[in-house]
């Protein structure tokens, strides 16, 4: 499937200090044509041009901030995609020679019956608005598709508690035993019970028409109210979908991501061996390519899913390929258009269901006990195993099962988990990458190494561009929620937030003011903050200098074992002394010797974890900066100051 990506003729590039307008791209040549100020031209690849756009430093002269800086929801995501769909299909019917007329028509029945046109409980797009969604991806790119209708309408509440309850308690005693009855009907009856309880109790009523149940209806989870109604039909509808298999042609067409349990032995750093880690590793299913790799010694969760795709998102760094030692630093990053997962518990939650939503990913999860609907992950794992039986402490190889070889592979185990790992990056770019396929095991049906066919596709189609560092940063504030501000900051989670930007924000407010903010539950060092007159998101950072980067639950947990309410002023102060006691981490579970031994390691992991993410963070440009410093306020000191001298009466 190729795209047609958006012209990004005209779009202003910084690179260092200089500053450079695109003036010409053609992604089948491989070639990004740039001109500064005194009409210097410069020329780059088209990986060298999306890596300076995963750097936030390429940017539209026609999006406007209120487009570019507002955190969107999940719905505004999914419509964003939606759009995106159906681009893709206008082009690829375009080349085959239908009218607009035909391809409106033909869009129309093959997206009848798809879950995101269903949802949106809208009519099919006519042709001049797919149109208009065309031209605003072409000169804006996927900040161009995004809908404004969150900037337009009333502001004030659709409805208040008490007449939710009165539509909530009409759609409770007749919505799910007869299917007669109209939104309309439920409409006049909520009205008239909300008046007549108004009026009794003599309050004055609220809205109450039919906008007002709408709104309330739509709220609803469907799945539960159809399956209610209709019984599995639902459910089958969805284990029809799990079963269909994609062909895919493009790099980032399909991305297939799974956990396991590594086949070798590792050592703590006292050199006993505590067992085998768990790796989770993203497959790009048209080249090869493997997008991202994790290894840790806890158990497969949100956490190390999100990890794992948020290293298929943005480029790496150069300390990562020295700290490796890796030759081949050849980058692959990206935006999936569809990701393949299993139904395994890591896979689910609401953290990680919000991540794929704001990044406008198309998520599917196959049907258990079913291994052959994602082969491009099962064969890669098949081929890892194949290689760590070369090392010592390899639980079973291709003459001894794993019964037979575990008591031999804790004998031979030496290897601590950072040097597997570090052999195994360098096992990934170094070999993995430059290794050619038979065509029969390739799916491009070609004699190629992973690292020439995603050289060569990108050349021949448009490669998804990664997300900036503001859409990046959206991926991950998840959680939302309501404070009232004071003039010394926001608190949530027992941490204090503060900024210049937030004072200036009260200044034309004023204090108290009820914000809504968004969080990420892994991060403790930032909040978004909703500014209400532009209706765009601004960063702020604790006001504690040195806070480190523990995720909430973790600061809850230490909040309790050290603080009490009389601490107020030393909360912030006592923290790093906490942290160093490990009171932030969990009761210990292990009962063997073994499981504490891989416990401990654990818990040490994310301790170094920790660290490594409080020293440095990315800033708003995607420069690397260290950690987060609550701003001053600049002043100046007159040059000449009053002096007071005493003139005696006091010793």
């Amino acid at each position: 499937m190729t795209q047609q990506g958006p012209n990004y003729v005209g779009w202003n590039a910084l690179i260092g200090k200089e500053a450079f307008v695109v003036k010409e791209v053609d992604h089948h040549r491989d070639h990004v044509l740039l001109q500064d100020e005194e009409g210097t031209y410069k020329a780059l690849t088209n990986d060298e041009f999306r890596a300076l756009y995963s750097l936030g430093v390429v940017n539209s002269p026609h999006v406007l901030g209120k487009t570019s800086k507002r955190l969107g929801t999940p719905e505004e995501s999914t419509e964003t995609y939606f759009r995106e769909l159906i681009l893709v299909r206008v082009t690829e019917l375009q080349r085959q020679g239908y009218s607009w007329a035909k391809i409106r028509n033909k869009l129309a029945g093959e997206f009848a019956t798809h879950p995101l046109h269903v949802n949106r409980k809208k009519s099919f797009p006519t042709v001049r608005t797919i149109q208009h969604w065309r031209s605003q991806y072409l000169s804006s790119g996927k900040a161009g598709l995004r809908s404004k209708t969150g900037n337009s309408g009333n502001r004030t509440p659709r409805y208040n508690s008490e007449f939710r309850e009165v539509v909530l308690g009409l759609l409770e005693e007749h919505f799910l035993n007869n299917d007669l009855k109209s939104i309309t009907w439920i409409a006049r009856q909520a009205e008239r019970l909300y008046r007549r309880q108004c009026k009794s109790e003599g309050k004055l009523p609220g809205p109450c028409g039919r906008k007002s149940v709408e709104s309330i209806v739509y709220s609803l989870p469907h799945a539960g109210l159809l399956k209610q109604r209709l019984g599995d039909g639902e459910a089958n509808r969805r284990y029809l979908m799990a079963l269909e298999y994609q062909r895919v042609s493009t790099p980032l067409e399909r991305v297939e991501l799974d956990c396991t349990t590594l086949d070798l032995w590792c050592v703590d750093n006292d050199g006993k061996p505590i067992g085998r880690p768990y790796i989770c590793v993203a497959i790009d299913c048209a080249t090869g390519v493997i997008l991202g790799m994790q290894l840790s010694w806890s158990r497969p969760d949100a956490a190390l899913v999100s990890r794992t795709v948020k290293e298929i998102l943005e480029p790496k760094s150069a300390d990562f390929f020295l700290t490796y030692d890796v030759e081949n630093d050849f980058q692959t990053f990206g935006t999936p258009q569809l990701l393949i997962t299993d139904q395994g518990s890591e896979n689910s939650g609401d953290v990680f269901q919000t991540i794929i939503d704001c990044s406008s990913l198309e998520w599917r999860k196959m049907i258990p006990g079913r291994p052959d609907k994602k082969p491009f992950i099962e064969r890669f794992f098949l081929e890892l195993s194949r290689f760590v039986t070369q090392f010592p402490g390899a639980s079973q190889t291709s003459l001894i099962g794993p019964r037979d070889r575990t008591d031999k592979a804790q004998k031979e185990a030496c290897l601590t988990l950072q040097e597997i790992e570090t052999r195994l990056q360098r096992w990934r770019y170094d070999v993995y990458l430059r290794t050619p396929r038979r065509r029969v095991q390739h799916v491009l049906r070609t004699q190629e190494c992973p690292m020439q066919s995603w050289n060569r596709t990108s050349k021949e189609c448009f490669v998804p561009m990664p997300p900036d560092p503001y859409e990046l940063r959206e991926m991950f504030m998840v959680q939302a929620a309501t404070r009232t501000v004071q003039r010394y900051g926001i608190s949530y989670g027992g941490m204090t937030y503060h900024s210049s930007e937030l004072a200036n924000y009260l200044k034309m407010v004023g204090v108290p003011a009820s914000v809504e903010i968004r969080v990420d539950p892994n991060d403790i060092r930032e909040i978004a903050v909703l500014d209400r007159m532009t209706n765009e998101h601004f960063f702020v950072p604790a006001k504690y200098e040195d806070c480190p980067a523990l995720s909430f639950d973790e600061l809850a947990r230490l909040r309790k074992q050290t603080f009490t309410a009389e601490d107020e002023e030393l909360q912030e102060k006592a923290l790093i002394s906490a942290m160093a006691l490990h009171l932030y981490e969990e009761v210990p579970k292990a009962k063997t010797k073994t499981a504490k031994s891989r416990e401990k390691a654990a818990k040490e992991e994310r301790r170094q974890e920790i660290f490594a993410q409080s020293k440095r963070v990315m800033d708003k440009h995607g420069h690397s900066e260290p950690a987060y410093r609550a701003e001053k306020p600049e002043f100046d000191l007159p040059s000449k100051l009053p002096s007071f001298v005493s003139k005696g009466g006091c010793p």
